[in-house]
């Protein structure tokens, strides 16, 4: 790029030039083919399940998103900018939103520019091109998130190199007083400087980046959910704990309205109740179940830990609001029946399954079912292994234990659980001679 737009090979007697193009041949065309030809036949790494758009739509999206990214690097605005761009509106078709079309002529006349224009002004070729080349991984047919800001770092180097050359070329090419020129730069340096002071601040601390978050982007899901969360923390203040209860519940239900298949909004609604001393109305149980049942799964939506923090709540000892047990399973066979639901995921909810039946419920024949199920489902997982070979021993079954724990010695093919396979195995003999087996772990 660099040397077919500003450098031009000057310099390169034939064999440098012959160098030159075996190096770019060996480092760029066959590692790109390479990469071309194992997505031609693993077209799986490009699928967009469990993403709300597909790749014809994100690649669409990205053309916006692009010039996004180029008003941020040449009018920085604080509200634009943010950690979560969730709020992004996507690109359908090229006319909804009709700014897709825009973009799209826009980027193939900066290319065509850039093309054409290499010998007059290579430094605008060079500015282009390298700009599209460092979004060419991130922003192209690999089913990413659409919009993160970091990714712009690299590539902003070439525009930003462009305009602070600009200054530099002399008054031939740019016909303004050299104090003009001083003024407008330092004006742009107490701009820049500025927007990042007040951007520092934001990020000063966790509660006022969420803050900063939820007020310049007030449809983002995320932001919202994370400022409920934040909120529920005051909840436990007495002079704060009805506005706070309020607030969050407000935010929460921001985002199941948002986002239809955002579950962990609705786990936080559940959550909330029990933290004002309250058993969630069965309403709100059954919202929970319906979205458990049909969502596609995946970590945006649900995080699996939602499971495990409920089965806490019941575990814990004192006087509180409980799910019923009847409330309880329905949550966990909802997910479940979800046949969306991947395997790393049914084992973390059979998991959490096995801790409920065992600890809040004291019921080991059904907590050794789903111990089961769970590393059948992740058999490489030495966690779920751990918990199922102490149950195993705890309730008595001291020759199942030592098969389990030789099934998970087969998964340990680099040898990394010796130790671990050594205290199991020390937990088993103790069985056997009538000693208790130690307290489970915390989950």
């Amino acid at each position: 790029m660099t040397e077919w737009t500003l450098l031009r090979f000057r310099g390169l007697d034939p064999m440098g030039r012959r160098n030159l193009q075996i190096f770019f041949i060996a480092t760029v065309a066959i590692p790109g083919l390479i990469v071309a030809a194992f997505l031609a036949w693993n077209p799986g790494y490009l699928s967009s399940v469990g993403r709300p758009f597909t790749i014809p739509e994100r690649l669409l999206s990205e053309t916006r998103v692009l010039w996004f990214y180029v008003r941020l690097l040449f009018s920085p605005d604080i509200s634009a900018m943010g950690l979560f761009h969730d709020d992004f509106v996507l690109s359908r078709s090229l006319l909804q939103p009709w700014t897709t079309l825009a973009g799209v002529i826009g980027w193939l006349a900066a290319i065509a520019g850039a093309i054409t224009l290499r010998q007059r002004i290579p430094l605008l070729s060079f500015a282009i091109l390298f700009f599209l080349a460092g979004h060419a991984l991130e922003s192209t047919v690999i089913a990413l998130e659409l919009v993160y800001e970091h990714r712009n770092y690299l590539p902003a180097i070439a525009p930003l190199f462009a305009l602070a050359y600009v200054p530099t070329v002399g008054s031939d090419a740019l016909p303004v007083s050299a104090w003009l020129t001083r003024t407008l730069v330092a004006l742009l340096l107490v701009a820049l400087s500025a927007s990042t002071a007040l951007r520092a601040h934001d990020w000063s601390g966790f509660g006022r980046l969420i803050t900063a978050e939820v007020g310049h982007h007030p449809d983002s899901p995320r932001s919202n959910f994370q400022y409920a969360q934040l909120l529920m923390e005051q909840i436990r203040n007495a002079e704060l704990s009805a506005e706070a209860a309020a607030l969050a519940k407000q935010h929460f239900e921001r985002v199941v309205a948002l986002d239809p298949n955002h579950v962990d909004s609705l786990f936080g609604l559940v959550v909330l109740e029990l933290y004002q001393g309250r058993v969630p109305p069965q309403a709100l149980i059954d919202r929970l179940a319906e979205r458990l049942r049909r969502i596609p799964w995946n970590p945006l939506n649900v995080n699996t830990a939602q499971f495990v923090y409920l089965v806490k709540w019941h575990g814990q000892e004192g006087p509180g609001p409980r799910l019923s047990r009847e409330q309880m399973l329905m949550v966990f066979e909802a997910a479940l029946s979800n046949p969306t639901l991947p395997a790393v995921g049914r084992a973390a909810i059979y998991h959490a399954l096995r801790a409920y039946y065992q600890r809040s419920l004291n019921e080991n024949g059904p907590a050794l079912h789903y111990a089961e199920l769970a590393v059948k489902a992740a058999p490489e997982s030495w966690t779920l292994w751990d918990r199922y070979i102490r149950l195993l021993a705890a309730t008595g079954r001291w020759d199942d234990a030592d098969a389990a724990l030789r099934s998970a010695v087969e998964t340990d093919r680099l040898g990394l659980q010796r130790e671990r396979a050594k205290d199991l195995a020390g937990v088993i003999a103790a069985a056997r001679r009538g000693e208790p087996v130690p307290a489970l772990p915390p989950e």
